[in-house]
């Protein structure tokens, strides 16, 4: 091998070092700029979730679906809201109406809440299994356990107060 060939060869070898580190810098500064847009993201995202949590539910929902159809961190495998809280959310407001399950399946529907009949008759099956909904009629019901208690600790059987010197 000539002096010029070996002389070529390094100079080739030379510059595709050089080459290689600068791409290597620009990898470099691209993390660098990526790693910054995530921190940005995730702090938008984090205010984003606080606003939209005193939506109603249809529009917490239409967020959530966005978020996961952007593909956002911490979205791409997060379960949709579930067809259950759905279910409770509805009679949630109006604690002591009984609804049918056509009325829930409108009232989801009303939501933007797309559902399988056969899927509805499931969950309500489900929740009153559990205990969440109770059957008032077939095919009525209404939620269970409000959540309300009442502290009997100082009521007498007559439903009058005892107190003490010690209450005043």
């Amino acid at each position: 091998m000539s002096q010029r060939a070996v002389n070529s060869d390094r100079a080739g070898q030379r510059g595709d070092f050089l080459a290689a580190r600068r791409l290597l810098a620009e990898i470099e500064r691209l993390k660098q700029t990526r790693d910054a847009a995530e921190r940005q993201l995730d702090s938008l995202t984090e205010t984003l979730e606080l606003l939209v949590s005193a939506f109603p539910l249809a529009e917490r929902n239409a967020f959530t679906h966005k978020l996961v159809e952007l593909g956002v961190s911490g979205y791409q495998k997060r379960k949709l809201p579930d067809i259950r809280d759905n279910v409770i959310s509805i009679f949630s407001r109006t604690p002591l109406l009984e609804l049918s399950i056509p009325e829930i399946k409108a009232a989801l529907g009303e939501q933007g809440a797309q559902i399988d009949l056969k899927a509805l008759y499931n969950v309500i099956n489900y929740l009153a299994t559990t205990g969440r909904l109770r059957r008032v009629t077939r095919g009525r019901y209404v939620i269970s356990g409000l959540g309300a208690s009442l502290d009997i600790d100082n009521v007498r059987e007559d439903g009058t107060m005892r107190t003490t010197e010690h209450d005043v």
